[in-house]
């Protein structure tokens, strides 16, 4: 690790400096004192707690690491893997607090410990996927879980980050059902020189490389070994060597055995479980270069998922929008499951659009902190049969697709906000508003880079059961470093059922030529083929010197 993290000896000016470096800025005057804190997790390495930060909508976790120089290490090493990871289905740090360190006894150890006096702030979720898995109140779509924890691995391995400490404790699931990694205390990056730092990590999940120094360091190898382990635990309900104390445990994986076969896998059909269990295996090969790559495991995953799963009864109903519904209750609707109201931090849009399609109006105005932002207005269709109360529907639709796709190659959705009477889309203004006009603008681009990007966002997609319905160079946008982002969501369709559900409407039309051939059938209808169709058509486009080689 770098110098920040190996230090015996810590000046806390410079901790407080290193934060700040890393974006994470003090808020000890903007949240709730420490002793209006309510502690909620008291673990063996740090304590939690519940609180308000002003400005903040919702509550916070305030993460307390005991006192001793390898709790301030893993907390400064948090920050820095973190900070480089704010595009990604990952927590983030919205600032530290400085407190007066306080005591409390360990009545397991009859010992008394004392809390850093740096607090780290991030916002509040409610379950780790430990609880979430085990909680009776929520259905679970296993297979689509396990599909989300490989692809965040697969993200964190490409941005050159190792986690070291893959749990269900350091997964988190939003009541949406949105994972969220976190617990990036004992993360390096692959730049980082091993050497012989002692790591703290959850032994049970740990690849048995980890527990000798001169192998201990955290690769990608010992990232899919855990993987492995979070996926057992995700279908069977209990952490690997249920049963075992913790020395046991850690006896049985340095002898090389692996958990048993487990014949009660939950939610996954009697044919799929052999397939399963043959990728746990590869997991957990003792060579570590014999494990597949986590793109492998996400790959193998979606095909049980979408072949294998068994959807769990008891489904809770979910809240539905329709038409009829008037702008108030829809906002509200939408708010309570994940969409920000960002109505209020709008400034003054200007008065003539920056762009216009055929369906919508897409204007350019800054958000009270001064961000630029893009605010997009679906138009009345001009067909009779799409009033404007169904124009209010699509864009709700679109609104909730879009705020379920969280992805480095997905536009970001800022929220949604009530523009001129209508409801309106927010997202960060990006600086080429579609792929051509980028790669117009630098013909030396790398198109390959640019493609793989565009077919890496559409695979994200298709792991949340989410098909875009409209792929096509204009609905990829490309920020001014260089990623390409996916855009434009008014013919998604979710082909699972999620907490929101909307009543049937004719579909939005896609673009004739990037269509696949049976969408022009009358049954024909968009899904995961068809995009992959509209995918080949974009990167002909995309790779091609010719704009499109038939006009």
């Amino acid at each position: 690790m770098d110098s920040a993290t190996s230090t015996n000896q810590f000046d806390w000016q410079n901790v407080v400096a290193q934060l700040a470096g890393y974006g994470c800025l003090d808020v000890s005057s903007k949240i709730s004192r420490s002793s209006d804190l309510d502690i909620v997790i008291a673990g063996g390495f740090y304590d939690i707690y519940m609180g308000k930060l002003a400005g903040y909508d919702g509550s916070v976790a305030v993460k307390y690491t005991y006192s001793n120089n390898q709790g301030l290490a893993s907390l400064i090493n948090e920050v820095r893997i973190t900070s480089r990871l704010q595009y990604l289905n990952v927590i983030p740090f919205l600032g530290f607090v400085l407190k007066p360190s306080e005591p409390r006894e360990d009545a397991e150890q009859g010992s008394v410990k004392r809390l850093l006096d740096i607090g780290l702030v991030s916002p509040w979720v409610e379950f780790s996927l430990y609880r979430w898995i085990r909680s009776k109140e929520n259905n679970i779509n296993r297979c689509q879980l396990a599909v989300q924890v490989a692809e965040a691995v697969i993200h964190l391995h490409d941005a050159g980050i190792i986690h070291g400490d893959l749990r269900s404790r350091s997964i988190m699931v939003s009541s949406e059902g949105t994972m969220q990694i976190t617990g990036f205390g004992s993360s390096v990056l692959e730049q980082d020189t091993p050497d012989e730092t002692v790591f703290r990590f959850a032994p049970r999940w740990a690849a048995p490389e980890r527990f000798y120094r001169k192998s201990g360091w955290p690769t990608k190898k010992s990232d899919i070994w855990s993987l492995g382990m979070v996926i057992l635990e995700l279908f069977s309900n209990q952490v690997p060597y249920q049963g075992m104390s913790e020395l046991r445990a850690i006896a049985f994986i340095g002898d090389g055995r692996i958990p048993e076969q487990r014949d009660s896998l939950i939610s996954i059909k009697p044919g799929f479980k052999r397939i399963l269990w043959g990728l746990l295996l590869s997991c957990w090969q003792r060579i570590a270069e014999d494990r597949p790559s986590a793109n492998v495991v996400r790959d193998i995953l979606s095909i049980v998922n979408r072949e294998g799963a068994i959807h769990e009864s008891n489904q809770p109903t979910p809240t539905v929008i329709e038409h009829t519904l008037p702008l108030p209750t829809i906002i509200e609707r939408l708010v309570e499951h994940g969409c920000s109201d960002v109505t209020r931090q709008l400034t003054k849009l200007h008065d003539t659009s920056e762009w216009s399609g055929r369906m919508s109006d897409v204007y350019q105005t800054r958000l009270l902190d001064g961000t630029r932002v893009a605010v997009k207005c679906l138009r009345e269709f001009k067909n009779s049969e799409n009033q404007p109360d169904k124009v209010l529907k699509h864009t709700a639709h679109e609104l909730y697709t879009w705020s379920m796709s969280t992805h480095p190659n997905v536009l970001e959705l800022i929220g949604l906000a009530v523009v001129r009477d209508r409801l309106a889309m927010v997202a960060p203004w990006v600086e080429y508003g579609s792929l051509l006009a980028y790669i117009g603008a630098n013909p030396t681009a790398d198109r390959c880079n640019l493609c793989m990007q565009v077919a890496d966002g559409l695979a994200y997609m298709h792991s949340l059961d989410i098909a875009h319905g409209d792929i096509k160079g204009d609905n990829v946008v490309v920020s001014k470093d260089g990623i390409a982002k996916i855009t434009d969501f008014g013919c998604a369709t979710m082909k699972r059922e999620f907490p929101v559900a909307f009543t049937a409407t004719d579909s939005l039309n896609y673009s004739v030529r990037w269509a696949a051939p049976e969408l022009f059938l009358d049954d024909g209808a968009t899904n995961f083929e068809t995009d992959v169709y509209a995918l080949g058509m974009t990167i002909l486009v995309g790779a091609s010197k010719a704009f499109m080689v038939w006009i």
